[in-house]
């Protein structure tokens, strides 16, 4: 069982919506809205902010069912966690991360766990 859970219902959006002409911008803009999102579920939830290494298995729900890249939603997702606190950095020494599960079903909405791994020094 996970020490915390949260739910957004939202989806976060693929880096292929960034691509191109002013991407940056978009991508930065879609970032920090996320993290925002985020950031009120966590408050929500009584989520608190990582101060050491954190597991996230994050399940994205679409309506639609559509083959997706999964790879594609993790780094606006993954810099949006970092954005509102979830997770102290994205690196490998204070995430143990894993791609997104993608499901089809009645309401979009993106479900994370959460544990508590401990200390980036404990490895």
């Amino acid at each position: 069982m996970s020490d915390y859970s949260l739910m957004i219902d939202e989806t976060p959006p693929s880096i292929n919506k960034f691509s191109g002409f002013r991407g940056g911008y978009a991508k930065r803009a879609a970032i920090v809205r996320f993290g925002w999102l985020i950031k009120a579920a966590m408050a929500e939830y009584g989520v608190p902010p990582a101060t050491g290494k954190r597991r996230i298995l994050t399940t994205i729900v679409f309506t639609t069912k559509r083959r997706r890249d999964r790879a594609n939603y993790c780094k606006i997702w993954d810099d949006a966690m970092v954005e509102a606190g979830l997770l102290v950095d994205d690196c490998p020494e204070w995430y143990d991360d894993a791609l997104p599960k993608l499901q089809v079903g009645e309401k979009s909405c993106t479900m994370v766990e959460i544990w508590e791994v401990g200390d980036a020094d404990e490895g």
